[in-house]
């Protein structure tokens, strides 16, 4: 949903180039206004999005289905034919489709180089691990009892830092409280600005039961370091978003179920789609054809992939 009003609209020119003008300025019917401001944030092909729309379209449906068949394109999914059957996006003309998939497509791309360039121009440096617990927003969380991790643990914190010395990344341990019951409360782990935050209990039901699941969670929060500090995330969307195609789901679907369960209102499909490729990755990083088949495509990935498993 776009809560922000847009702050200009767009108009066909004389010559017939696509032109900016103020909302304001302009008078627009309901559904003009909501086409424009469905646009805004498509930046710079804004003006492009809002003129593929036809006449007689319903506005909310193609904003929808514009918004898929470009994330799509923002996932590097190859064979963008799906989107015919795609559900929201068959709503678009093949024309359409095409024009949104390329639109993502190369956003994706632009995203990629800035972040090579970026990486590029500084030196990685290793980041730090503490078992000390901390803040995080407006929770505190407790330090580790070290004198009673299994070995399990032990082991999963020794590769944290294997990590957190190759990748940058600095990684936050904490323990989690427990009810009256035994059952453990909050969250298994949450990425926060280049901090990776995983409770040592995280996997865990209860304190007799179950058996923690560091690593698995660990590997869903940095693949959004990744996405955040490297252009290679890019390559692992794309590679995880075809894997999933490949396999018989729909990344459509599973991005959809994300901003049903949403309880902010605020995913976006793009950002859902994000989500399902760090929920990818908890499985894919330990599976070893499937690292071998991203070793193929990509290499420094794949060393990532394995540091993790």
């Amino acid at each position: 949903m776009i809560r922000r009003a847009a702050a200009w609209s767009c108009r066909k020119g004389k010559n017939g180039d696509v032109q900016r003008v103020s909302v304001k300025d302009a008078k627009l019917p309901e559904g003009t206004r909501l086409l424009a401001e469905s646009a805004e944030k498509y930046g710079d092909t804004a003006p492009q999005m809002y003129a593929n729309y036809k006449n007689g379209q319903d506005v909310e449906r193609y904003a929808s289905a514009y918004e898929v068949a470009y994330s799509y394109g923002r996932a590097r999914v190859k064979n963008y034919a799906v989107l015919e059957n795609s559900g929201a996006a068959s709503y678009l003309t093949p024309e359409q489709r095409k024009f949104a998939y390329e639109t993502g497509l190369a956003a994706a791309r632009r995203e990629s180089a800035a972040k090579n360039a970026a990486a590029k121009s500084g030196e990685i440096k290793a980041g730090n691990v503490t078992l000390e617990g901390g803040k995080l927003g407006n929770v505190t969380l407790a330090a580790v009892n070290t004198a009673g991790l299994t070995r399990k643990q032990t082991a999963s914190i020794d590769v944290a830092r294997k990590v957190a010395e190759a990748t940058g990344v600095n990684v936050v341990f904490f323990e989690s409280q427990t009810d009256e019951g035994g059952k453990y409360l909050g969250m298994n782990g949450a990425y926060r600005d280049g901090t990776i935050y995983l409770d040592v209990n995280a996997g865990k039901n209860n304190v007799d039961i179950g058996e923690t699941a560091i690593l698995k969670t660990m590997s869903h929060e940095l693949t959004h370091f990744i996405q955040q500090n490297s252009g290679q995330y890019e390559a692992l969307k794309e590679f995880v978003a075809n894997h999933v195609l490949e396999s018989g789901d729909s990344i459509e679907r599973l991005a959809q179920q994300k901003i049903d369960n949403d309880s902010t209102g605020e995913l976006t499909m793009d950002s859902a789609m994000d989500e399902v490729v760090a929920d990818a990755c908890e499985m894919m990083l330990r599976n070893t054809e499937a690292v071998q088949r991203l070793a193929n495509e990509n290499r420094s990935l794949a060393a990532t992939g394995s540091a993790t498993s």
